[in-house]
């Protein structure tokens, strides 16, 4: 009698059909020496205070137009980054006050004061640094003078400005430029992780972890969970000096260009609760950092730069 045959061979038929990026690591290279693109860094803030009972809330949009272009790689895949800040504009929202608008693309007058005053000093300004391979932005430089005129511009209003100036905010430009890339090649699912500091008001720790959810021939998509922390041995002044910083979370996402090692966008959100004033004060808050490639400005071609050094 003849024995029916078994359908195993179409079982290495299903493995060959899987997709390469699914089976393969690949190596996220960031932009080469010379390359140059221009983005939008949006940045919405929402803070809701429960003060001894009596609820407030206050809103801040920060929009910031710069172009980014990598000066340099060294060996060990250390890049070289200028910034330049084409425009800045947005507004505050306070409690019991106006809004308060600012933009540096608007005409400079003999009278003006304020935050206005503050961030015209800031328009066309730029400022250097460097982003290692582990995403950590060192050697701010070029900035501290136009900080300090800021500052003093602004006058009373000059807490304003901090959140424009302060190295954390110009390290965030160079981050959202470049991309968390991972050091070595990774395969769909791999993950990395890394810490910075961010805020300015309360200095944090963010520390995140990082996934390869799905890469093709022209984009890889690269997804972000994380927790926010108040930074050891950095407390505020003031009525925050007892501020605790609690249920601090941080989810979004990153695409990245395979073709030009630049962002294409990005959307993050960070929600964290602040408790200060022995308890009495809380302040819920949610800020979302959005950053996309401008329209007007493709992606300068360059030759790429030889490849760098394994990581030790």
């Amino acid at each position: 009698m003849i024995q029916p045959r078994l359908a195993l061979s179409f079982v290495p038929c299903l493995l060959l059909a899987l997709p390469l990026a699914a089976q393969d690591p690949i190596q996220l290279t960031p932009a080469a020496a010379g390359a140059s693109q221009a983005f939008t860094q949006k940045v919405t803030q929402k803070q809701n205070f429960d003060v001894g009972g009596q609820s407030m809330e206050a809103n801040q949009e920060t929009v910031a137009d710069f172009v980014a272009t990598i000066t340099a790689v060294a060996e060990d895949g250390v890049r070289s980054v200028k910034v330049v800040l084409v425009r800045i504009h947005g507004s505050f929202e306070i409690p019991m006050q106006d809004a308060i608008e600012f933009d540096t693309g608007k005409p400079a007058a003999a009278d003006q004061s304020g935050l206005q005053a503050g961030v015209a000093t800031l328009a066309g300004k730029e400022f250097t640094a460097k982003i290692g391979a582990d995403g950590k932005v060192t050697d701010i430089a070029g900035f501290a003078d136009t900080a300090a005129a800021a500052r003093k511009a602004a006058g009373d209003q000059a807490q304003f400005v901090e959140s424009m100036v302060a190295d954390n905010t110009l390290a965030g430009f160079v981050r959202g430029a470049i991309g968390p890339l991972p050091k070595e090649a990774v395969a769909i699912g791999a993950k990395w992780s890394r810490a910075e500091d961010s805020g300015t008001t309360i200095l944090m720790k963010r520390t995140m972890e990082y996934a390869l959810a799905k890469a093709d021939a022209d984009t890889a998509e690269i997804t972000v969970t994380g927790t926010l922390v108040a930074k050891e041995g950095s407390a505020p002044k003031g009525q925050m000096a007892d501020a605790k910083v609690e249920n601090g979370k941080i989810e979004g996402k990153t695409i990245v260009s395979r073709k030009d090692g630049f962002a294409v966008r990005s959307d993050v959100k960070s929600t964290f609760t602040v408790v200060a004033m022995g308890g009495q004060m809380e302040i819920d808050i949610a800020i979302q950092t959005a950053v996309e490639r401008a329209g007007s400005k493709p992606a300068a071609k360059a030759e790429p730069a030889a490849d760098p050094k394994p990581a030790k």
